[in-house]
């Protein structure tokens, strides 16, 4: 049975959202049923693209997705309305759910939220063996995978964060990630399979502030952490889980009395995968890990995905004895073990440079900087630094300092790319190949310096 129907037949008045808008669990159910009602023309398997402001609402289409046998299909608003619709083409998706600009060249049908009627649907069952969602990997528009998992994936990844950080109708779980990426799906799973409280942060408050509203666990990435004031007390936080990039040692010493935890995880495997320890890896239940010799991480268990979906077809890449390869890897430095995502590094005239190496060379002397690496026809790649507010001589002296393979190109602030994550490198890796694209084709100065 769906998590918010039980929920609701058995504690109807207990809060399942809370932030702009306060729901209990009988009004979550409401909300779903009547989103059952309006999709249930659609049979079983078919996609259901997602393109939504609210998370109320995004919530509301997925959990009766699930309900249905449907896949859902949630489009990042990060990408540009063309990049929105060349994903929605490539998913092969039977309907557009949307609140926002419909595509001119659009031939599926479009439902809008506004247009939803009151009627509702009692069917409230979900399959473990089920198509459950559709999700793009990290990437480029154009190399981005789309990955299939089923409901049993998303069912396995949230209860084994649910067990392991005791979480339950008493806990109030901040979401703080997109939907449209696996965390926050994750952070949504396990809320109401634990029958918790999913407090939806407001763009109107600040994180500091949010936090202290009696938040029992969260998810975030560094930069939001790095956000977060390290004087405030946080008397109610039972588990602070980070990940999606290289969680810096400074960042957890100055919140050392806090309960903080670098997460590793993945689109592939439904989310977190293991806690990051001194040691090593300390796999979730219901998902295991082997590190290579090479350091290289492979991963197998109840919440792998079915496979990457193209055209219609699914495709599982696994080795002979049935374990994925992450791509990434694991090293031991003088602060213990740490995770290193492929898109950490790059091969610039022959040698293997560690991004968060350079970053963290400027990051004294100036507010905020990203690098990320191009192609490059000298050296094969290059590093290009977008930079905020540098101070003056020590940007320079900085610059100076480093040999002509690692002294990254510069750009100026992008306030459109969010930096921290992998995601980010790879926005601002796309958006610095079309300015020098323009540059060539226009013969304008874009701000590019060497």
């Amino acid at each position: 049975m769906c998590p918010i129907a039980k929920m609701a037949s058995t504690h109807p008045t207990h809060w399942a959202v809370s932030g702009e808008y306060d729901l209990t669990y009988a009004d979550c159910h409401q909300l779903v049923s009547r989103w059952v009602a309006g999709l249930s023309r659609f049979p079983a398997g078919a996609v259901v693209a997602i393109r939504l402001l609210r998370p109320l609402d995004i919530m509301a289409v997925m959990m009766a997705c699930f309900r249905l046998g449907l896949v859902a299909y949630p489009i990042s608003d990060r990408l540009t309305f063309q990049e929105q619709f060349t994903q929605l083409s490539r998913s092969g998706a039977s309907v557009l759910v949307t609140d926002g600009i419909i595509p001119p060249e659009l031939s599926i049908p479009v439902m809008d939220p506004k247009l939803l009627s009151n009627q509702v649907s009692s069917h409230a069952d979900h399959a473990l063996d089920q198509a459950a969602l559709l999700l793009a990997t990290s990437g480029t528009t154009a190399t981005s995978r789309l990955a299939m998992l089923g409901y049993s994936n998303l069912y396995y990844s949230a209860l084994g964060v649910v067990h392991r950080f005791s979480m339950g109708p008493e806990s109030r779980i901040l979401l703080c990630l997109p939907l449209y990426h696996v965390a926050g799906v994750g952070v949504m799973m396990r809320t109401f399979l634990a029958g918790a409280t999913m407090v939806i942060h407001s763009k109107t408050t600040t994180l500091t502030d949010q936090l202290q509203d009696n938040i029992s666990h969260v998810s975030l990435v560094p930069t939001q952490l790095h956000r977060v004031s390290p004087t405030v007390s946080l008397p109610m936080m039972q588990s602070i889980l980070v990940g999606g990039a290289r969680l810096e040692p400074l960042l957890v010493s100055q919140r050392d009395s806090w309960p903080i935890h670098q997460s590793y995880g993945c689109t592939e495997m439904g989310s977190t995968i293991a806690i990051v320890t001194k040691t090593g890896l300390e796999p979730l239940p219901h998902r295991e890990v082997r590190v290579m010799e090479s350091g290289d991480i492979q991963v197998r268990g109840d919440t792998l995905f079915w496979g990457y979906w193209v055209e219609g077809l699914l495709h599982l890449p696994l080795t002979v004895d049935g374990w994925f390869v992450t791509q990434d890897t694991l090293h031991h430095t003088h602060d213990g073990a740490a995770i290193f995502r492929h898109t950490d590094w790059i091969n610039s005239g022959g040698e293997k440079l560690l991004l968060d190496d350079i970053e963290s060379q400027f990051k004294t002397v100036c507010e905020a900087c990203l690098v990320t690496g191009i192609p490059d026809e000298d050296y094969g790649q290059r590093p290009v630094m977008m930079v905020k507010n540098p101070q003056q001589p020590g940007f320079n002296l900085v610059m100076n300092g480093l040999n002509s393979i690692m002294r990254p190109m510069v750009v100026p602030w992008n306030h459109h790319i969010d930096g921290g994550d992998k995601q980010a490198r790879i926005a601002l890796r796309e958006w610095v190949i079309q300015l020098k694209k323009d540059a060539r084709n226009s013969n304008l100065d874009v701000g590019i310096s060497s």
